[in-house]
């Protein structure tokens, strides 16, 4: 499992080195932010931006803006087909644009009929990666996704956000290529001292830091990483 962090700004440089890859998000448009993350993955925004992921055209000009390896095209909460069609629009806008930057679709559904759809539409629309945000049974979807043999060796799979320590360790028991992003270090909370890595609000990202501060989240993404 490969693994980012949601990075508050003021902290970029101290945390960028405890990555395995650069995750950023789009509507945020600080220079020194677009600047830091420049061919990083690209989220759309949805989580932070109250369930509404940022338009097509916005994602559009976020690639001009990031030149991103990854843009997360746009998803919506339980709504498959609305996913998929924000998500075609996506792949048709960058083709006719020519730019090559890869597209990561994100799997929604109310039930898993709808999931199970989703996946092999994005699978068929070429994106990659394939992701699974935290706030869906996707450990059930993954695991009957697996049983019907539809995770490739080849595949790249990213999960949006930590649900449980479990989801470090998916690499081990699933074939592909496993990615997770989440900001649950920079949260105001000892992690290895809480009954859930569920809630405790989102992440600040204009937010200062305290030299207390940098110590909790530094040891919170060490504790984190004993379970990959």
């Amino acid at each position: 499992m490969q693994i980012a962090f949601e990075i508050p700004l003021k902290v970029l440089g101290e945390f960028f080195p405890y990555e395995d890859f650069h995750f950023g998000l789009a509507h945020i448009t600080d220079v020194g932010y677009i600047r830091a993350y420049q061919g990083a993955f690209i989220d759309n925004g949805m989580y932070e931006n109250h369930d509404k992921p940022l338009s097509v055209l916005r994602l559009v000009e976020a690639v001009y803006v990031f030149q991103p390896l990854i843009i997360a095209a746009p998803d919506w909460m339980g709504e498959c087909k609305k996913t998929l069609k924000d998500t075609e629009a996506l792949v048709r806008e960058l083709s006719k644009r020519n730019m090559p930057t890869r597209i990561c679709g994100c799997v929604q559904g109310h039930t898993y009929a709808e999931r199970r759809t989703c996946f092999y539409e994005l699978q068929q629309l070429g994106c990659s990666p394939i992701s699974f945000p935290f706030r869906t049974p996707r450990n059930v979807t993954i695991g009957r996704l697996h049983q019907e043999g539809a995770l490739a060796p080849r595949g790249w799979y990213h999960l949006f956000g930590l649900q449980h320590l479990d989801d470090l360790k998916l690499d081990k028991f699933y074939p592909g290529y496993w990615t997770i992003d989440t900001g649950k270090p920079f949260k105001d909370v000892w992690l290895n001292e809480t009954t859930t890595l569920r809630g405790h609000g989102k992440v600040s990202f204009d937010r200062s830091f305290s030299s207390s501060d940098l110590l909790k989240a530094m040891s919170n993404i060490a504790w984190l990483r004993r379970f990959m």
